[in-house]
């Protein structure tokens, strides 16, 4: 009776493992490849002085967060960044600091913000797509 046990207890330990290991490989393996190629997205320099005076709107996804912005460029400069739409607003709200240093420095390659790095890129690749178009 106790082998019985001991049996049973195997089997049901090695249908749990096989069934984390679809989980894992099926949901979260693609997940955090997802998440590595947005952190380590190149972002482009954009010459300012190819960009005329108006409203920009650009947009980056990656899963289900899209992160939507308008970029408002006079002179040549970037004179503002809102964002319009951008995933979680607790990371949103930490990463839209990267739009001030975009504005400070009058760069689109500027470094991402620690503890919000993914929405930060996603922020970045956005405004990258407004002044691209």
């Amino acid at each position: 009776m106790i082998k019985k046990n001991y049996k049973m207890i195997g089997i049901l330990i090695c249908i749990a493992a096989i069934g984390f290991g679809v989980f894992y490989f099926t949901n979260i393996a693609p997940a955090n490849k997802l998440l590595y190629e947005v952190r380590n997205a190149e972002i482009k320099d954009i010459d300012l002085n190819e960009i005329a005076d108006g409203k920009y709107t650009g947009e980056f996804s990656y899963g289900e967060t899209r992160c939507m912005v308008e970029v408002i460029v006079k002179d040549h400069r970037i004179e503002a960044i809102n964002v319009l739409e951008c995933g979680t607003p607790e990371y949103a709200s930490k990463a839209e600091a990267v739009l001030d240093s975009i504005i400070d420095k009058q760069k689109t390659n500027v470094d991402a913000v620690s503890g919000a790095t993914t929405t930060s890129k996603a922020l970045l690749k956005a405004v990258e797509s407004a002044l691209s178009k």
